[in-house]
């Protein structure tokens, strides 16, 4: 088989020397260089020293790149490890601080029902102290009226009787009784007082 592949590429190579020298004639160097040196190539090719070099260089290359390969996928493996503990740490701490965040959330919520239990309290008394200051300022109110009526009837007594008179009289003084006739049985009298005598008084 391996025979056949050496003749194959020597029939090859040989066609494309040829092509590469009528290129060549007709000045196309380019060209020609480019032919020739793909029939080089293949040449080198069919000859089984040149095969082993290059299974040889190739596998050595190949095995040098599949252990360059294999420690940066161990250098990958080993920072994809340690980034994921890390992780792991920064995800513990995340769930720590949401246990703290989540117990501080319940004492404030306690705390504001607290607050405002006091405020509903606070509120409450201070109704229970607005209708007390009512109460009292109306019995205020009513003891000022009170006080009036009294300080009224304590003024109208001490006038009444500070001015209190008392006058006697002997009725055979003609000057200041008189009889009053035409009254039948009944018998009636006029005084002439000193002072005049107040409505409705006897």
């Amino acid at each position: 088989m391996d025979v056949i592949f050496q003749i194959i590429g020597a029939v090859f190579a040989g066609f494309g020397l040829r092509l590469a020298l009528n290129i060549f004639k007709k000045k196309e160097y380019a060209t020609s260089l480019a032919v020739f040196s793909v029939a080089s190539f293949v040449m080198l090719c069919s000859f089984p020293w040149f095969q082993g070099w290059a299974k040889a260089y190739f596998a050595s290359n190949l095995r040098a790149k599949l252990a360059a390969l294999g420690e940066q996928v161990n250098t990958v493996q080993a920072a994809t490890t340690e980034m994921q503990g890390q992780l792991d740490i920064h995800q513990k701490q995340i769930n720590e601080h949401q246990t703290e965040l989540n117990s501080v959330q319940s004492k404030i919520r306690k705390t504001q029902s607290e607050v405002m239990e006091s405020q509903n309290e606070i509120t409450n008394q201070y109704d229970r102290l607005s209708a007390m200051q009512e109460v009292v300022s109306v019995a205020q109110t009513n003891l000022e009226v009170q006080q009036k009526k009294i300080e009224d009837v304590e003024y109208l007594a001490s006038n009444l009787f500070s001015k209190t008179v008392k006058e006697n009289m002997n009725i055979s003084n003609t000057n200041r009784v008189i009889f009053l006739k035409d009254f039948g049985d009944a018998k009636r009298f006029g005084f002439l007082l000193s002072h005049a005598a107040i409505p409705a008084s006897s």
